[in-house]
């Protein structure tokens, strides 16, 4: 499965496309399997990660969500839905492709 992005922006990422062909693969696979079999397979995921790994990263999380926190809540930015995003994303890859 194509990159439908990369696609639509006569892009070629063959390296991005594989990992999401993978992902988007493996994702409704994941999700079909019960509450506990996705809280083990989100562990044994977790588990396969660098030790130092899950610090950094969440340190560095949390610090992003307590700023967009600050934005949303002093009004700075106002929140957009995924659907919404992701629509104005391809719009912008087509328009692109026409020109």
């Amino acid at each position: 499965m194509k990159n439908k992005f990369a696609t639509l922006a006569g892009c070629n990422l063959p390296r991005y496309n594989s990992l999401m062909t993978t992902v988007e693969t493996l994702r409704p696979q994941a999700l079909a399997l019960s509450e506990s079999e996705r809280a083990e397979l989100a562990s044994i995921l977790l588990e396969s990660l660098p030790s130092d790994f899950d610090d950094d990263i969440e340190a560095e999380q949390i610090s992003i969500v307590r700023e967009r926190i600050e934005d949303i809540e002093s009004g700075k930015v106002q929140p957009v839905s995924g659907d919404i995003v992701f629509r104005r994303i391809e719009e912008s890859l087509v328009a692109r492709h026409k020109a």
